[in-house]
């Protein structure tokens, strides 16, 4: 999570979310001390903000979630009541919330590690702004994978296993997440002290806190499908929400989405 440090100290927030009731309460104080100028938070990933939300309400990702369920609607209305009533938004055709953030839009932002740099260049010397854990237990864990294929030689498997070996290294994984944002996946990088004490970023003195509880979409057959398909179900049910409309038909149809991306 990223947030704007000035914003909070203007507005009387003296605590960084750590729960989602946190977030809430949180967006909707600035939204009102900002006399609706300023939206308290959103979510770069609507994918990923639905399976963290189911995770963290115990439900695992996997063809068995009854969309229209007791606990998917929970997480669903969290957001959608949010954007009803203004404090919570989407990046829309913006793509990614780093850009209102930076333009003071968005007091606070859920999205990639990567994604810092970004914020760095948008912030410039504006105000300060800083990075913490997501809020709730669980975070995703996803990116960049490397495969080692089946029907390869077995020259070709040695020498994948070779570059594999040396990709996570410490050396190259130090040098990896420094110059890409993106969070190592070697844990002696992590912890080490010439990753945590990086200056040029602020995710790397916060990034094992982050790392306790990391989930992942489960490899299982049409798993990918349906997670992708979530986006765009997600941003309907959003879209009704943001024009006042109640969201339960949106739900339904995404039902019949989601069902339909697993059974394919």
């Amino acid at each position: 999570m990223t947030y704007n440090a000035d914003m909070f100290k203007k507005y009387g927030i003296k605590k960084v979310p750590t729960t989602m009731e946190e977030l809430k309460q949180v967006s909707e104080t600035i939204y009102k001390k900002s006399n609706h100028k300023v939206v308290g938070a959103g979510f770069d990933s609507l994918s990923n903000y639905y399976t963290l939300g189911l995770k963290n309400e115990g439900v695992n990702f996997s063809d068995k979630i009854n969309f229209n369920g007791a606990a998917s609607k929970k997480v669903i209305n969290y957001y959608a009541d949010g954007i009803k009533k203004g404090y919570f938004r989407v990046a829309g055709s913006e793509h990614y919330l780093s850009g209102p953030f930076a333009n003071e839009k968005v007091a606070m932002f859920i999205g990639t590690s990567a994604g810092e740099g970004f914020v760095k260049q948008g912030v410039g010397n504006k105000f300060t702004y800083d990075v913490a854990p997501r809020p709730g237990k669980y975070t995703m864990q996803q990116g960049t994978d490397i495969y080692m294929f089946n029907h390869a030689t077995a020259d070709q498997k040695a020498a994948a296993f070779k570059y594999i070996k040396f990709l996570v290294s410490k050396s190259s994984q130090l040098k990896w997440a420094n110059a890409t944002g993106y969070i190592p996946v070697n844990e002696s990088v992590v912890t080490s002290s010439e990753y945590k004490n990086n200056k040029s970023t602020k995710l790397p003195a916060k990034l094992e806190d982050s790392m306790k509880h990391l989930y992942s979409v489960p490899v299982s057959k049409n798993s990918n499908a349906a997670y992708q398909q979530l986006n765009s179900i997600m941003q309907n049910i959003l879209s009704a929400a943001q024009k006042g409309q109640n969201v339960n038909s949106q739900i339904n149809v995404g039902k019949q989405k989601f069902d339909a991306a697993w059974k394919q």
